[in-house]
């Protein structure tokens, strides 16, 4: 199998390759490596890759009405996305003039639902941010910060209310742990022991990343 894949050179020393959630391959190698390595390394990790990209074309087939416009996501349900003079967010539809509306409509209409949540699991974990804000990234669904802020994307009021409190612990967790390591990963399994089956279903909501 053929694939189509990006080049990332860095000043590091090994090889690793991603399979983002529309599919796009990332190869991140050394500066100095040849296409001839590059292609080796891909050949070795073939299944895998295909692994990922039959996951995604049937989570992708599966969205299709997501990623052509025609429905939406609110805490998991598809609802229609119409388009109209006004914008506005019902449990049953969301108007809007553009997509471009999109950001920021769900931040001024969830915002205040995200941050209830985050004092909600505040007090079940006893972690207290500094601050809370919604925003609008590509790449994550939350970050923390030295300084013990605490941002999440947008796009976390579009998935189910028990992903967004496991987004929401792990960015909390990262107030006592501010890297991942193994006594991060143990404080976040205190409050959620299955987090590592949560995350896996996570993944199925990432090529929202791709989306408005």
């Amino acid at each position: 199998m053929e694939f189509d894949y990006e080049v990332v050179r860095t000043n590091r020393e090994t090889f690793s390759v991603g399979v983002a959630a529309n599919n796009v391959i990332r190869v991140r190698c050394p500066r100095t490596a040849t296409a001839f390595q590059i292609q080796k390394f891909l050949n070795y990790k073939q299944d895998w890759i295909e692994k990922h990209f039959k996951k995604n074309s049937e989570n992708l087939c599966k969205n299709a009405d997501i990623m052509e416009y025609e429905f939406i996501f609110i805490c998991g349900k598809k609802v229609p996305l119409k388009y109209s003079d006004k914008i506005k967010v019902t449990e049953d539809y969301v108007l809007v003039k553009r997509l471009s509306d999109i950001p920021g409509l769900f931040k001024a209409y969830f915002s205040d639902e995200i941050k209830a949540k985050v004092d909600r699991l505040s007090n079940f974990t006893g972690l207290k941010p500094v601050g809370v804000s919604v925003k609008s990234f590509r790449r994550r669904w939350g970050c923390c910060d030295i300084k013990g802020n605490i941002a999440f994307d947008f796009r976390l009021s579009m998935i189910p209310e028990h992903l967004q409190d496991y987004i929401i612990i792990h960015e909390l967790c990262h107030l006592k742990h501010f890297n991942h390591s193994a006594a991060f990963r143990e404080t976040v399994s205190a409050f959620l022991p299955n987090w590592k089956i949560l995350k896996k279903e996570l993944s199925n909501y990432d090529f929202l990343m791709t989306l408005y």
